[in-house]
């Protein structure tokens, strides 16, 4: 049963390929049927590997745009290298982020191949899924939540999930109000900007659960960089009410606007105090 399902997800990727948007054809597109699984797995991490994934090998220096590996190539390498090893999270993580970056409308094949991925431990799935489909991913950390023995939902690992998954969420609720907005075009991107940087600091310090020191550095800098997130919030509700940009946002962004404010406030607050369980109490 497991084969067939993985057979139909590979159709569903190669008919996408067929069907997505034209994109050029690389000079060297390999041959998808000859490649051999570590050829196939080689060209995958070359050319799909995320910087920040725990699972990528350490002699494999990633792509971090995702834009950068929307190409055939990439398709072809991680299309066969998933066919060839359906049980590899790391492999899944880098099938889905590459159709979706062929083609962004594109949603079942790439979320069904996060939570492949994600069901085999990919941290870095978990947080795509929060990013490109927040209302399944608080479905997931839900339905997680039911699963999991307290003792276990206590856990670090849990937890980084979790905040990934809010920071998704509040980072879609931001873009879908700031369209609203017609003024402060900078002080907009400022906070645009801040997102992928809570991402890093979150996997960083996950990375670095139970190294001490260094450990409680990393959700200092996760606490401060969520800090700046709130402080470019604040920026963006006074400039928007300043008698220049009068009427640049309707009482409901406004109230919107407030409220992720109070929103990134809980999310330092709750940085603060799992750094504190965690014994960084005394150096904070």
């Amino acid at each position: 049963m497991r084969n067939f399902r993985s057979r139909a997800i590979f159709t569903a990727s190669m008919a996408y390929c067929l069907s997505g948007p034209a994109l050029a054809q690389s000079r060297d597109l390999p041959d998808w049927q000859s490649l051999t699984s570590e050829e196939a797995i080689a060209g995958c991490d070359k050319y799909a590997a995320h910087p920040s994934d725990p699972m990528k090998p350490d002699n494999v220096p990633g792509v971090a745009s995702d834009a950068d590996v929307a190409h055939d190539t990439a398709h072809v390498y991680c299309s066969r290298a998933f066919a060839l090893n359906p049980k590899n999270p790391r492999l899944a993580f880098q099938n889905g982020r590459v159709n979706h970056a062929r083609n962004p409308y594109l949603t079942g094949q790439p979320l069904q191949m996060f939570k492949i991925a994600r069901r085999g431990g990919s941290e870095i799935a978990g947080t795509y899924i929060a990013k490109l489909f927040p209302t399944e991913g608080r479905k997931q950390i839900a339905q997680a939540n039911q699963r999991r023995p307290a003792t276990q939902r206590s856990g670090l690992s849990s937890w980084f999930n979790g905040l990934a998954m809010e920071i998704g969420r509040l980072e879609a609720s931001y873009n879908r109000m700031a369209g609203g907005i017609s003024c402060c075009a900078d002080t907009k991107q400022q906070v645009v900007k801040k997102f992928p940087s809570i991402r890093t600091s979150i996997e960083k310090a996950n990375r670095r659960t139970g190294r001490g020191k260094l450990f409680c550095s990393s959700m200092d800098l996760l606490e401060l960089e969520v800090g700046y997130l709130k402080s470019w919030l604040g920026i963006l509700s006074l400039e928007s009410k300043e008698p220049k940009n009068r009427g640049s946002i309707k009482a409901a962004g406004a109230a919107s606007l407030k409220a992720l404010i109070g929103e990134a406030d809980q999310n330092m607050a709750s940085i603060k105090a799992r750094a504190a369980q965690a014994g960084c109490g005394a150096k904070r």
